[in-house]
């Protein structure tokens, strides 16, 4: 399984100075800070397991300053071990406001994944749509696993159809197959379909292990 990672800072959780060549005044910016963590721990609080505390104000403010910075911002991060949401100016300093571990399990990950898509916006595009689709891809849902072929084309379709195109890739499977098709018109217990029935069982083990 690949990890998806990506870091976003809105504009909307943006907070700059008036003056772009001087400091707000402390009490003045300090007001302004809080008001946007306000906004932003309420954009996220839908974020499942993501709980967040505000930080120590004034030394995000001296930070600001002594970096020579004219904003502050808030940024949410996607890493390979965890989602975390921090404060600080825009190319400096960042302080914690909060994270969350990122699931281990495959399909755990595909929902905690499908979980941010659903919270992302044009205005916070942490997991866009195309993007999910994109992993997705990458990472497909690991099939069911059944004991013989036949069972699978029995069952379901869709699977029977992933295992063909999955066949199509693999020397030894695309083979098997080609040799079952030739005993299509066979009855089910001629021996030449039984054979080449399980020369497909005999793949399906590696198309397991693909996943």
């Amino acid at each position: 399984m690949s990890a998806y990672e990506n870091e976003i800072s809105p504009d909307d959780w943006l907070v700059s100075d008036m003056n772009a060549n001087a400091d707000d005044d402390p009490v003045v910016y300090e007001r302004k800070l809080r008001k946007k963590y306000d906004k932003v721990k309420s954009d996220t609080s839908s974020i499942d397991g993501l709980s967040i505390k505000a930080p120590d104000w004034a030394t995000v403010i001296s930070t600001k300053s002594r970096e020579k910075s004219r904003a502050v911002s808030f940024d949410l991060t996607l890493k390979k071990s965890e989602l975390a949401l921090t404060v600080g100016t825009p190319t400096g300093t960042r302080f914690m406001l909060g994270k969350r571990s990122v699931p281990t399990d495959p399909e755990d990950y595909r929902t905690f994944l499908e979980g941010l898509m659903n919270w992302s916006d044009s205005d916070h595009p942490l997991v866009t749509e195309a993007d999910f689709k994109d992993w997705s891809k990458k990472n497909p849902t690991k099939p069911t696993v059944y004991k013989t072929y036949d069972e699978m084309v029995k069952k379901s379709k869709a699977d029977a159809e992933a295992f063909r195109t999955w066949a199509k890739t693999n020397a030894a499977a695309k083979k098997a197959l080609d040799e079952l098709t030739k005993t299509d018109k066979l009855k089910p217990s001629d021996a030449a379909r039984v054979k080449a029935l399980k020369a497909v069982d005999a793949v399906l083990p590696a198309y397991y292990k693909s996943f």
